[in-house]
């Protein structure tokens, strides 16, 4: 079920029978509703019922998370790896790397897609995939989730275990329980202006 919570009172918004919710993006400007599934992708809007949906693959697939680019495509990470919606087109990204599962992703401010994936970190340059796992010893294992700050460009890492990474220009930052975090297994963050929110 969708749930939708506006000042206190919580609205059902629809039922997908077999199906959990992974991930939610919301597209301000219209009001588009993007629904990640343990099956499928979804898009409709806040107000209406669920109106299209894309079939990424038939069975044993699971929608991790979504994003809008700068250029308006929608990315899709995946846990057999990263697809694209571009001019209603579906494709997906093929790599001679076997880290397919893709749990979180993310765009710089220089149209950089990063991924956080089972196996590391990487970067989507154009059509070239670069790993950074060179940068930091957290980079070569399990990434959680990936977060921009909007305040100075720097890419918030979070790992299973070793709490959060900053890294901005290929330097780092270590965040751990000493700093002030009540776990070192990071499970998702959320930035809003000068403010990032991680979940432990």
């Amino acid at each position: 079920k969708i749930n939708i919570i506006n000042n206190s009172n919580i609205i059902t918004k629809a039922l997908l029978k077999n199906e959990v919710i992974l991930s939610i993006y919301l597209k301000k400007s219209n009001n588009s509703l993007w629904l990640g599934t343990n099956y499928a992708l979804y898009k409709s809007t806040l107000y209406q019922p669920l109106n299209l949906k894309y079939e990424l693959e038939k069975l044993n697939f699971s929608v991790n998370d979504i994003i809008e680019s700068k250029a308006g495509n929608i990315w899709i990470a995946t846990n057999i790896g990263i697809f694209k919606l571009e001019n209603e087109k579906l494709s997906q990204f093929t790599f001679t790397r076997p880290f397919f599962r893709v749990a979180s992703i993310e765009e710089d401010f220089n149209e950089n897609i990063w991924l956080g994936t089972q196996s590391g970190l990487y970067l989507l340059h154009y059509d070239k995939i670069i790993s950074k796992k060179e940068l930091h010893n957290s980079f070569k294992n399990k990434i959680t989730a990936l977060k921009i700050c909007n305040i100075d460009s720097s890419l918030w890492v979070a790992t299973k275990g070793n709490g959060i990474i900053i890294l901005k220009n290929n330097k780092t930052i270590d965040l751990s329980i000493k700093d002030g975090l009540s776990s070192t297994f990071i499970t998702c963050l959320f930035a809003e202006k000068n403010i990032i929110w991680a979940g432990t």
